[in-house]
């Protein structure tokens, strides 16, 4: 999705989305890194290691059976 198309699609106010990307933690870490002196390269290459962590663990995730609906109080004490 475009910036403008997740505004048009969830009714947010012109600007709102790009107010709070300015404080997306991910996006703030990064520029904290770049001002920091860390090489562009550096940075990429941390990104996309934690995007092919959170894709291996999401293929892994989604690969297992679903539980079998009766088991899903087990464990559940309150």
């Amino acid at each position: 999705f475009t910036k403008q198309a997740l505004a048009s699609v969830t009714g947010r106010p012109e600007g709102e989305l790009e107010a709070w990307l300015e404080r997306d933690p991910i996006l703030v870490h990064e520029r904290t890194l770049l001002a920091a002196g860390i090489e562009r390269s550096e940075v990429d290459a941390a990104k996309a290691a934690a995007e092919e962590a959170v894709a291996t663990a999401l293929d892994r995730a989604t690969s297992w059976a679903d539980p079998d609906p009766e088991s899903r109080l087990e464990h559940v004490y309150a």
